[in-house]
């Protein structure tokens, strides 16, 4: 395993800002489950930060980060048969069989 170093913290925190950035901007309105316009933004952020994550660090940070932003896509969608939800699953159990090695 990879040692953390200053580049992984810059990451890490950055990391934590754009997590409070989807927590209070990008938070569904949970008194309307079919706001699905958070699930499809949520999805493309998390990908470009999965990228940007192993590009700047170790996988196992850019794991970590992107299996965290899935649960809470998953978590907060709660129309289960929607596909993006189908693929914010598929895409969890992709990280975490990856991880699991």
């Amino acid at each position: 395993m990879n040692a953390v170093g200053p580049r992984d913290v810059d990451v890490v925190g950055a990391g934590s800002d754009i997590w409070w950035i989807i927590r209070t901007v990008y938070a569904p309105d949970h008194r309307d489950p079919a706001d699905l316009t958070f699930v499809r933004k949520i999805l493309v952020l998390s990908m470009h930060i999965s990228l940007f994550t192993l590009a700047m660090t170790s996988v196992l940070w850019a794991r970590r980060l992107h299996i965290e932003i899935t649960r809470m896509v998953v978590s907060s969608a709660r129309l289960v048969h929607e596909p993006q939800v189908v693929c914010a699953k598929e895409i969890l159990g992709h990280w975490q069989r990856i991880s699991a090695h």
